[in-house]
């Protein structure tokens, strides 16, 4: 009976810390950097002496949820860590890199919440299909590289081999 109680506390605890997860990658939001010269440095642990993860260059987007008051636990080509929350924008700037459509898949692409493949999808965006804008690239223009991309009025994550270049903003 006490090994039956245990297993079952256990159990609960179990869907309790799932549940809290659950609720804690919902608080992701994009953030553009900003505030720096160059780049920031996605952190190990949230302090400033902590091993660095990777560099994240100005300009780029990380999936970011409030930690404390002096950093944000964040994503970044897959790769989780601290950011100082100094270095995040509230916003994204809108800067468009061009329009593109959706190419070389079979059917659809997954439009995902973070630049991750085990990422929630949001949307399944059909072969042919353009984009309104795409904001940031991590990684640049790699092809394994995410693009953050708004979709039919909602903004995620896909994946830049799945695209092909239309035209330039304001070209005729």
């Amino acid at each position: 009976m006490k090994q039956m109680m245990k297993i079952l506390a256990l159990a609960v605890a179990l869907t309790l810390l799932c549940a809290a997860f659950g609720a804690f990658a919902e608080a992701f939001n994009p953030r553009q950097i900003d505030f720096c010269n160059e780049y920031v440095t996605l952190r190990a642990k949230p302090s400033s002496s902590s091993k660095a993860l990777d560099r994240v260059p100005l300009g780029d987007v990380v999936m970011a949820s409030p930690y404390n008051s002096e950093f944000s636990y964040c994503c970044y080509n897959g790769q989780y860590g601290y950011i100082k929350r100094q270095y995040l924008s509230s916003s994204i700037h809108t800067y468009s890199d061009g329009r593109f459509r959706v190419a070389r898949c079979n059917s659809y692409i997954s439009l995902r919440s973070m630049p991750i493949t085990s990422a929630t999808v949001l949307a399944k965006v059909p072969l042919g299909a353009t984009f309104d804008a795409i904001f940031y690239a991590d990684g640049g223009y790699d092809p394994n590289a995410f693009a953050y991309v708004r979709y039919n009025g909602m903004y995620g994550w896909v994946l830049w081999r799945y695209l092909e270049y239309i035209s330039y903003p304001g070209a005729q």
